[in-house]
């Protein structure tokens, strides 16, 4: 990669943009877990309620992932280098390859897929393969599971939403 004095400005300008969005999407997240933490009882009581704290978290989320898509798409073009990619070998993150994605040319974070297998759900929830299993069974017409002839797929942010809810599994 050639260094030139308009990378390195463009990489000024990055980083105060990626500063910027950092600082303001945890300032939004930090103000929706307080409203959370002060307004507990209302949750539990109005459903509506918990929904859209659910919706503004999922939001927060799906805009957090675009971001850190989008930066790192333009830091491989900037430096060759992928920033995410490294992140999670450093941090130890769970990662599954995508089999059969070779046409696509990529892996899909986990992260990133809207079903997940059993296997990779539990890797993703922390919750035993056995335990999924038994959830399943006890609800096979669940809005977050998705059926591929008998094999069950766990669609992944409706599973969220439903753990959310959850005190115990």
């Amino acid at each position: 990669m050639i260094n030139t004095r308009a990378r390195q400005q463009l990489n000024t300008i990055i980083d105060s943009i990626q500063q910027a969005e950092i600082k303001e999407l945890e300032q939004q997240r930090k103000k929706l877990m307080a409203y959370m933490d002060s307004h507990k009882a209302d949750m539990e009581e109005d459903t509506d309620i918990a929904t859209a704290i659910r919706g503004v978290n999922n939001y927060l989320s799906d805009r957090a992932e675009a971001y850190i898509t989008t930066m790192n798409r333009i830091g491989k073009l900037l430096t060759g280098r992928d920033a995410v990619a490294e992140f999670i070998d450093t941090n130890g993150l769970p990662y599954v390859e995508c089999r059969g994605c070779e046409k696509a040319g990529k892996d899909v974070p986990i992260w990133q897929k809207y079903t997940l297998s059993i296997d990779e759900a539990a890797l993703y929830f922390k919750i035993g393969r056995d335990k999924l299993r038994k959830i399943i069974a006890e609800n096979p017409d669940a809005d977050y599971i998705l059926w591929n002839r008998t094999r069950a797929q766990i669609k992944r942010k409706k599973f969220e939403n439903y753990i959310d809810r959850l005190n115990i599994i």
